[in-house]
């Protein structure tokens, strides 16, 4: 279905704007940093950033490295009164010169547990 398996660095097919169902970027280093944690006992935060350096294909190598810089922010309020229900937003950052810069944002409440 022209979707790559593994690793969302490398681009699927199906984002080719030529209609081929090639592949154009599959020569990859990236660096990746992860952290989370409570900043009080009831609201929890996560933050991830991934850098990284696509040089094209061994075929078909880029004349120029392409940098990419992905990063995103979430934070997550549980409080025990609220019985298994938490709200969550999301702030997301995709700059770089393989596919533009993106911005994205989500809100979200979840139930975890029993439903009645």
């Amino acid at each position: 279905y022209g979707m790559m398996l593994g690793t969302p660095l490398v681009t699927s097919c199906i984002y080719n704007s030529n209609n081929r169902f090639d592949m154009y970027n599959s020569r990859v280093e990236a660096f990746h940093l992860g952290i989370s944690g409570n900043l009080f006992c009831d609201l929890v935060y996560k933050i991830k950033l991934t850098r990284s350096h696509n040089w094209g294909t061994y075929d078909k190598p880029f004349k120029d490295v392409k940098g990419c810089l992905s990063a995103l922010v979430e934070v997550s309020y549980a409080p025990e009164w609220a019985k298994g229900f938490s709200v969550s937003g999301a702030f997301a950052v995709d700059d770089g010169e393989l596919y533009g810069n993106n911005r994205g944002v989500m809100f979200g409440i979840q139930k975890s547990g029993k439903i009645f």
